[in-house]
């Protein structure tokens, strides 16, 4: 006869699940380190009932490392274009936050959505198994001055030349 499982043999109450399926998907190995941070970040936002009304702002996230509006908002444009995230709402200033729903799921929210529900399950549901491409901007090296096309600029050293015409 097998053992009961309790309740207790885990940690916690709540978890996250993330089915093998997103997680073997074309979309997710597409998605850089921190897009998947983002993704796991903004999917602990998930209570069972609230698919579609997801945030993505410094103000939430910071608890959670997330310092940096820049890079924020470059991991959730990788995280769209993956197809693990889906925008439901644009958000617009000054305080008008855009809402996300996770593509793997169904959409809970229907109120105040800026897609229909049913375009949403017909076009972005599970739109993780068919991403658009996206490049990642690189970084440019910092600019290093006094060199302008890889060779020196002379530039005369006016305060030494007053020194030793003294």
């Amino acid at each position: 006869m097998a053992k009961p499982k309790s309740r207790s043999a885990r940690d916690g109450g709540q978890f996250l699940a993330l089915p093998r399926v997103v997680l073997d998907s074309p979309g997710w190995l597409q998605a850089g380190h921190t897009a998947r941070s983002l993704l796991i970040d903004m999917a602990c936002q998930y209570t069972g009932r609230n698919n579609g009304r997801l945030v993505a702002t410094v103000d939430l996230l910071g608890a959670r490392g997330w310092k940096s509006p820049g890079v924020l908002g470059q991991a959730r444009r990788e995280l769209l274009a993956c197809g693990l995230l889906v925008e439901v709402r644009k958000g617009g200033f000054p305080n008008l936050a855009a809402w996300h729903a996770l593509s793997w799921l169904d959409l809970n929210q229907t109120d105040g959505l800026d897609i229909n529900p049913r375009f949403y399950e017909s076009h972005y549901r599970r739109s993780y198994l068919r991403p658009q491409p996206y490049a990642r901007p690189r970084r440019q090296a910092p600019a290093m001055r006094g060199i302008a096309g890889g060779a020196a600029i002379a530039t005369p050293d006016v305060a030494g030349a007053q020194i030793l015409a003294t």
